[in-house]
C-alpha cells in the first residue's frame, strides 16, 4: 500500500512531457491564429491589387469616352491582362458611362447606357474571388468577394478657333447665281467680319526657337511657362518672313520696335492649363500669321481688345458722356480643357459700342438723365462640350462645340432724376437681339482637312419680337429698381434731392406699368410667330434665297490630345 501510494505521488509530480501535452492542447488555436494573420496578410495585398486593377482600367476606358463598346473593351483588357487572383471578365454593369461631378464628388451614370450623351466619365467595378490559403478548410464554403471601383474622367484637351462675320453674300448659293452664274459673275462679300489677309498657318512648336530659354526641354515646361516667354518683335518678323509667312521684305528695326512679345498676347488659353507640360500639345497648335501680327500691333492683345477708339465728352456742367468704340476683331484662339469649369471659351465680335452718359448733375447723387448703352455687333461665342477621342473614320464626330451667335447684343439703362448707383456699360448683362444658342460638331474628316465648320445662325421673326420682349423686361425691372433708391444728401441739396426722388419714382412707375401691358403682348406675338413655323421661317428662306448670311461663324478645331484622370 504504501508503495502504491509513493508511486501515485511520484506519478503526480512527476512533469515531464508536459510541455508536449500542452502544445498538442494549443496547436490548433496557434495553427488558427497563424492562418489567419497569414490570409488577413493575403487579403489586404489582395485588396490593393483589385483596386490597382479598377484605377488602371478606369483611366484606360476614359481614353476612349464616349464611344460605349470601345470604352467597356478597354476596360474588359485591362483586367483580363492582370490575372494574378484569376480571369476576371467584366459586365456591362461593372462599367458605366456618365460623368463626375467635381462640386459634389459623385459620379453621375448617363440614362442610356447604349448611348450615353456627351459622357466623360467612365465607373469600373472590379469584383475578384479571395480564396483563403491556411483557413481554407474552416471558409471553403464561404463566398468571399472584394469590390473595388474607380472612377476615370476623360481629360481632353482642345485648342480650337472662332471667327465670324456680321453680314455675307454669296450669289453661288442664291437664285441669282442661276443668272449671273451664266455670265461669268459672282459675288462674295463680307460685312464687318474676318478678313483672310494673311491665311498661312505657322505652327506654334516653330516659333519656340525664337525664345529665350527654350535649351529647357519642353517636357518639363507647363502651357503658362511656354505662354510667358518672351520674344522680340524684330526677330519674330524676320522668322516669319524665313517660314513662309510673309513675303521677302527688308525690316527695319526703327519701324518695328524692339520691345518683347509673349505667346500669351496671342493665343487665348484656359486657366486650366497650368498644368499641362509643353510637348503633350504644342507641336500641333497653329496660328494665323495675321494674328501674330495683329498681336504684334497691339491690336489684338486680348480678346476683349482690338482697334478702338475712346471718345470723352466732358460738356462740363452740362453734360459728361464718354463714348468707347471698338472695330474688327481677327479669329480667337483658345485652348483648355474639356468639361473645365468655366469651359475654355472664345469669344469674338466685331463692334463694340460703350457709352455712359450723365446730362445736367443737379446734386451729388441726382442728375437731370443717365444713359448707360452696351452694343456689341455681330457677336459669337463657343466652348467645347465633348471630344470623342476614339474618332477615325472621317464621318465619325471627333469633337461637339456650343455656340452662341447674334446680331445684335444689347443692354440699355435709363435713368431720370436717379439716384440709383452708377453702373459702368462695360458690366452690364446683354440681351442678345436675332441670336440663338446651337451644338455645333466637327467631324474627323474637318479636323484632318482644318476645315471651317460653320455654325448658322437662323433668323426668325419669334426670336425676333421674344428678344425684343427680353431686353423690355431688363429696362422695366431696372426702372423700379432706380425708383426705390433715394438719398436726402446735404441739406442744402435735400430739396433738389427730395423732388427728383419724387419725379423720379413717379416717371419709373408710369414707364415700368407702360412696358408690363406692352411685354406680355410682344410675348405671346412671339408664341405665335413660333407656332406658325411656315411665317416664322418666312424671313430666313428670303436671306437663304438672296444668299445672305447674318452673324455667321466658324469653328475650326486647330489640334486636341486625349488623356485621362482619376477622380478623387
Amino acid at each position: 500500500m504504501v508503495r502504491l501510494m509513493t508511486a501515485l505521488k511520484s506519478f503526480i509530480m512527476d512533469a515531464s512531457g508536459a510541455l508536449s501535452v500542452l502544445f498538442v492542447i494549443l496547436m490548433p488555436l496557434l495553427m488558427l491564429v497563424g492562418g489567419a494573420a497569414t490570409d488577413v496578410s493575403l487579403l489586404n495585398a489582395q485588396k490593393r491589387f483589385t483596386q490597382s486593377q479598377a484605377d488602371l482600367a478606369a483611366l484606360s476606358a476614359a481614353r476612349y469616352l464616349p464611344d460605349p463598346a470601345a470604352t467597356r473593351q478597354a476596360a474588359r483588357d485591362v483586367v483580363l491582362r492582370n490575372g494574378k487572383y484569376g480571369q476576371i471578365t467584366l459586365t456591362d454593369a461593372n462599367v458605366r458611362i456618365g460623368r463626375y461631378d467635381r462640386d459634389t464628388g459623385m459620379f453621375i451614370p448617363a440614362a442610356n447606357q447604349a448611348q450615353p450623351e456627351f459622357a466623360s466619365a467612365v465607373q469600373v467595378v472590379v469584383p475578384s474571388r479571395f480564396r483563403p490559403f491556411l483557413l481554407k478548410p474552416v471558409l471553403s464554403d464561404k463566398n468571399i468577394v472584394i469590390t473595388r471601383a474607380a472612377v476615370g474622367v476623360q481629360r481632353g484637351i482642345v485648342a480650337f478657333s472662332l471667327r465670324n462675320r456680321l453680314l455675307s453674300l454669296h450669289t453661288d448659293r442664291s437664285i441669282l447665281g442661276r443668272v449671273l452664274g451664266p455670265l461669268g459673275l459672282g459675288l462674295d462679300a463680307e460685312v464687318l467680319g474676318y478678313m483672310g489677309l494673311a491665311t498661312t498657318k505657322i505652327s506654334l512648336n516653330n516659333l519656340l526657337g525664337l525664345i529665350a530659354g527654350t535649351d529647357v526641354g519642353l517636357d518639363v515646361l507647363s502651357f503658362n511657362d511656354v505662354l510667358n516667354l518672351q520674344v522680340g518683335r524684330l526677330d519674330l518678323l524676320n522668322h516669319l518672313v524665313t517660314l513662309g509667312g510673309l513675303a521677302d521684305i527688308d525690316i527695319l528695326p526703327t519701324e518695328v520696335g524692339t520691345g518683347p512679345l509673349t505667346l500669351g498676347q496671342i493665343v487665348g488659353a484656359s486657366p486650366g492649363l497650368l498644368g499641362l507640360t509643353a510637348g503633350d500639345i504644342l507641336p500641333d497648335i497653329e496660328l494665323n500669321v495675321f494674328d501674330i501680327l495683329m498681336a504684334m500691333a497691339g491690336l489684338a492683345a486680348d480678346p476683349t481688345e482690338r482697334l478702338s477708339v475712346a471718345l470723352p465728352i466732358n460738356l462740363s456742367p452740362l453734360a459728361d458722356i464718354s463714348i468707347s468704340l471698338g472695330l474688327i476683331r481677327p479669329p480667337v484662339i483658345a485652348v483648355g480643357y474639356v468639361g473645365d469649369d468655366p469651359p475654355p471659351i472664345a469669344k469674338v465680335s466685331q463692334v463694340t459700342a460703350l457709352v455712359d452718359a450723365k446730362v445736367l448733375s443737379l446734386t451729388s447723387v441726382t442728375d437731370l438723365l443717365t444713359l448707360n448703352l452696351q452694343a456689341q455687333i455681330g457677336a459669337a461665342e463657343a466652348w467645347p462640350i465633348s471630344l470623342n477621342c476614339a474618332a477615325q473614320d472621317g464621318s465619325d464626330v471627333l469633337a461637339t462645340f456650343e455656340a452662341r451667335t447674334s446680331p445684335v447684343d444689347i443692354a440699355l439703362r435709363i435713368g431720370v432724376l436717379s439716384q440709383a448707383p452708377q453702373v459702368n456699360a462695360m458690366d452690364m448683362e446683354t440681351v442678345s437681339i436675332l441670336g440663338g444658342t446651337k451644338q455645333v460638331v466637327v467631324r474627323y474628316e474637318d479636323f484632318l482637312a482644318n476645315r471651317p465648320v460653320e455654325v448658322p445662325n437662323p433668323v426668325t421673326l419669334s426670336g425676333a419680337v421674344r428678344s425684343l420682349a427680353t431686353l423690355l423686361t431688363n429696362l422695366r425691372n431696372d426702372m423700379l429698381a432706380q425708383a426705390g433708391t433715394c438719398e436726402t444728401g446735404p441739406w442744402w441739396e435735400w430739396l433738389i434731392n427730395v423732388i427728383g426722388c419724387v419725379v423720379n419714382t413717379v416717371v419709373s412707375t408710369v414707364v415700368a406699368t407702360v412696358l408690363s401691358l406692352l411685354i406680355p403682348v410682344l410675348e405671346g406675338l412671339g408664341d405665335l410667330l413660333g407656332s406658325l413655323s411656315l411665317l416664322d421661317g418666312l424671313l430666313q428662306s428670303v436671306l437663304d434665297l438672296l444668299g445672305i448670311g447674318v452673324a455667321q461663324a466658324d469653328i475650326i478645331l486647330d489640334s486636341y490630345s486625349c488623356g485621362s484622370a482619376l477622380a478623387r
